[in-house]
């Protein structure tokens, strides 16, 4: 993650630092001179188009290192809180069943024994899948 806050702070150190010298350059005479200038106008904007091109490959290349690294992504996060939310409304369907169980004098091991297995089993094989994926 800390390569993550590096980048962001100097991307934002350089948006910064790029809107003090429009702003200084915007304040001047000598800029309607040069925006009459058909070449000064047309390095200008290949110069923005550079810029967000640079941005696009630095934050292509940036998810790629944390991806080589194992950083799970946001997406990739999300998609886990949600099998824990699902593990954990089945663990207390389990424990519900247990506690029933208990009640009822009946031997709740055997059913909650195979009620855990099948959990994780399916959780095994999804977990294996998403790493697959990747």
């Amino acid at each position: 993650m800390w390569i993550q806050n590096v980048m962001s702070e100097a991307l934002q150190r350089g948006e910064k630092i790029k809107n003090q010298i429009v702003q200084g350059v915007l304040s001047s005479k000598a800029l309607e001179e040069l925006l009459s200038n058909e070449k000064v106008l047309r390095s200008v904007t290949k110069a923005f188009s550079t810029k967000q091109q640079l941005e696009k490959t630095l934050r292509t290349n940036l998810r790629k290192a944390l991806k080589f690294i194992e950083i799970p992504s946001r997406e990739d996060l999300r998609h886990m809180q949600t099998k824990i939310s699902q593990l954990e409304t089945e663990m207390d369907g389990i424990h519900r069943k247990i506690m029933t169980s208990k009640l009822r004098h009946e031997s709740p091991a055997k059913a909650a024994k195979k009620k855990v297995s099948r959990v994780l089993k399916r959780t095994t094989k999804k977990t294996s899948l998403i790493k697959r994926s990747k």
